[in-house]
């Protein structure tokens, strides 16, 4: 008896910071906003999984062997059952994750003191989980403000030094093909920088900038995110634009924002800071810029396209500027591909490139990593398009791997995040994969209930997958496939190492 109360108390201790582990991926998922880590805590005490450890209260009341054992296999399951479950990254082990850490562990410590002295149950380890993070990370405010504030005003006075040209990039999506694609474009004609991967936080812009920006750099590329609302004002503090371009402005984060004006309202400070302005001329918002250039897939922009063939080769198009008509082609697939390029293209030929240069450089562009990136896996085409996605994204993806006219599959959890409008949104993506997808592996998600109501509604083949590998595993043995396509935020949430 002795000894199993002794394992359970361990395993408490030990489950309180299990727990924890998981309350740093949400608090990290959210860049360490307060808002939005409250948020997504509601949710996690709410999570029925949760439920499971109110059994654990059976230990102040009945005292056995028997009891011991059956609560110490409930713990096993679980930590079993919470290992399934699957999060946007792997925890980054970063230098404030530590002093939380540390700091959590002791305050635990002090419980354990305080418990052993009043001859309290360390049951309670447990509950107090989330309270303990929270009066951590409200504890280490003062420090991580301090530290932030020197990180902020290293890349800020490097930035002032340096003087580059800047050119801002938001939207809510295409904003790191644009950066990627510009880069491409520029690099060769001025010395360029561009924040690398999807480093477009405050304090990811703060560090590339502080790390990998050239004391030389002519140009700096700059990707502006926003999930919460003055995200892009903490941004502007650091580096403002000299040009902005804004991809588009749709519901992502709504969540957070609440009200899609909150979105529209947050990106187009970037449009408000900066000397011109490009813009999707399809985009409905309120210009406010001395000079604004628009880019469109639609007659009527400054710079747009018509006569566009989408092949999988590649995608022929001619440019439209004014009067002038110039027949291009580029090796970049798709239509929002197509007018992620025409706004290049236009931030290009304001700096005065001209367009044979422009023509030649489009021709072998390299595609994204994850946004509709092709490749060849066991004599099958695989377009990877997981990195994120949206409805029109998700729409245009498969209409890319329609391109193919072979056996095609589809591997995806579904749009994942889309707060209120989820259901609908997820619902219509299903009937266009019923339209024109032959079949679908279904990696099991949040949403994964509006995608079989609809495919039993219309007697769809498909199946549900636990994890992402397992559904790559069996597409890629199927040999009646030619062409799959991968779709959204695949490889980091759903894939398990």
């Amino acid at each position: 008896m002795i000894i199993t109360n002794i394992i359970l108390e361990i395993s408490y201790f030990m489950l309180s910071f299990f727990n924890l582990y998981f309350m740093f991926l949400i608090l990290q998922e959210n860049h360490y906003h307060l808002n939005g880590f409250l948020l997504i805590l509601k949710k996690e005490i709410t999570n029925k999984v949760n439920y499971m450890l109110l059994i654990l209260l059976l230990s102040l009341f009945v005292e056995s062997i028997i009891v011991n054992i059956i609560l110490l296999f409930i713990i096993i399951l679980f930590v079993l059952i919470r290992l399934k479950e699957k999060y946007i990254v792997k925890l980054n082990i970063t230098n404030r994750i530590k002093r939380m850490f540390f700091l959590n562990l002791l305050i635990n410590i002090l419980y354990m003191i305080i418990f052993s002295i009043y001859n309290i149950d360390k049951l309670f380890l447990i509950y107090l989980t989330y309270i303990n993070l929270l009066i951590s990370f409200i504890m280490l405010i003062p420090i991580e403000t301090f530290i932030n504030y020197k990180y902020k005003l290293k890349a800020k006075r490097k930035i002032k030094k340096i003087k580059p040209l800047v050119i801002g990039i938001t939207g809510s999506a295409g904003k790191t093909s644009v950066k990627n694609y510009l880069y491409q474009l520029l690099k060769d004609k001025y010395l360029c920088f561009m924040t690398p991967k999807s480093y477009n936080t405050v304090l990811g812009i703060c560090k590339s900038i502080n790390e990998e920006m050239n004391e030389l750099t002519e140009i700096a590329i700059i990707e502006y995110g926003c999930s919460h609302v003055n995200d892009i004002k903490k941004s502007l503090k650091i580096v403002k634009p000299d040009i902005s371009i804004i991809t588009n402005i749709g519901i992502q984060h709504l969540e957070t924002f609440k009200k899609v004006e909150n979105i529209v309202k947050e990106k187009c400070l970037l449009m408000e800071n900066s000397k011109v302005h490009f813009y999707n001329k399809l985009s409905n918002y309120t210009l406010r810029c001395d000079k604004c250039i628009s880019f469109s897939s639609e007659k009527g922009g400054d710079y747009y396209y018509e006569d566009a063939k989408f092949t999988k080769d590649g995608t022929y198009f001619t440019l439209v500027n004014g009067n002038k008509k110039i027949k291009m082609e580029t090796n970049l697939l798709g239509s929002m591909n197509l007018i992620n390029l025409i706004c290049c293209i236009s931030v290009c030929r304001y700096l005065n490139i001209n367009y044979n240069y422009i023509k030649y450089k489009i021709k072998d562009l390299k595609s994204v990593s994850s946004r509709l990136e092709l490749l060849t896996r066991n004599n099958k085409i695989i377009i990877n398009d997981s990195f994120n996605s949206n409805k029109n994204g998700f729409v245009e993806a498969i209409s890319v791997l329609n391109l193919f006219n072979k056996s095609t599959a589809i591997i995806t959890p579904g749009i994942v995040t889309g707060g209120k409008m989820m259901g609908i949104t997820n619902e219509s993506v299903a009937l266009e994969i019923i339209n024109k997808v032959d079949k679908c592996y279904l990696v099991k998600s949040n949403v994964t209930k509006y995608f079989t109501k609809v495919f039993d509604d219309n007697n769809y083949r498909f199946k549900i997958y636990e994890s992402f590998e397992k559904a790559y595993k069996e597409a890629l043995s199927d040999e009646s496939l030619n062409t799959i396509l991968i779709e959204n935020d695949i490889t980091d949430i759903y894939r398990r190492n």
